[in-house]
């Protein structure tokens, strides 16, 4: 066996050697990230805005964090992955 190149152990193989990046594990890989930016997105609002509710001693904050926290999950998951 004639190699020209030698690969290091755990070396990132090259282009041509790695597999196409939507399917398979990397796919999945990508479904699952965008499935948790969806679900961190509104939580982590929804917990500031029921912060600030405690704060305030009100009862709007929380649901318009969690509107604000999917409107910005939204948009990084088509920063992120929309554009092609």
């Amino acid at each position: 066996m004639n190699q020209d190149r030698v690969r290091l152990v755990g070396s990132a193989p090259d282009m041509e050697e790695r597999p196409d990046e939507k399917t398979g594990v990397q796919g999945a890989d990508t479904v699952w990230s965008m499935i948790c930016l969806l679900v961190a997105g509104p939580a982590t609002w929804a917990g500031i805005g029921w912060l600030v509710d405690r704060a305030a001693d009100t009862e709007v904050f929380t649901p318009i964090g969690v509107v604000v926290g999917f409107v910005a999950a939204l948009y990084l998951v088509y920063a992120k992955y929309g554009r092609t």
